[in-house]
């Protein structure tokens, strides 16, 4: 693309406060009680995966930027809302035992994700044959998650206020 290297690492800045962004405004979206965090998070798979999808028709800079931009709030969105979900999943004497367990399956998908990658690229010799993959994998997990059972007010939050049952 003929994309300088300064230019490319001011594409992080754009991932970065996007990001940021999103944490904020989907926590504060996840508050609320009307709104479930299940499907705020199905959003954040769903940009994803479409952004992932459209990289290999990014040909200019601003579309890398617009593709940074829209990657970030995915990203802010997505972090934020696992963590409220795996909150409101287990009582406040197993917090710290859920995040142990995510951290332990997350680190399995970042071990691998990498030489699967790698090995498709090598095998096909493309490399948008492995964001199809990865754009398609996010995609089918957001849908898949829409028929998973989602019941509203079944349970309560911890200070006593009705939730939706995410768990």
């Amino acid at each position: 693309l003929g994309i300088t290297a300064q230019s490319a690492s001011r594409l992080f800045i754009f991932i970065g406060l996007t990001s940021s962004l999103a944490r904020i405004l989907s926590g504060k979206l996840c508050n609320n009680p009307k709104i479930n965090p299940v499907f705020v998070y199905q959003s954040s798979l769903f940009i994803g995966g479409v952004c992932v999808l459209l990289l290999p028709m990014a040909t200019t800079y601003w579309a890398l930027v617009a593709f940074s931009s829209a990657f970030g709030i995915s990203d802010g969105i997505f972090i934020t809302t696992q963590c409220y979900i795996l909150l409101s999943c287990v009582d406040k004497e197993r917090a710290t035992a859920s995040f142990c367990i995510l951290s332990v399956l997350c680190s399995f998908s970042v071990a691998t994700g990498g030489p699967i990658a790698g090995k498709i690229v090598l095998t096909w010799q493309k490399n948008s044959v492995t964001l199809l993959w990865k754009g398609l994998i996010l995609l089918e997990l957001c849908f898949e998650m829409r028929y998973l059972d989602f019941s509203r007010d079944v349970f309560h939050r911890f200070d006593g206020r009705p939730r939706w049952e995410i768990c």
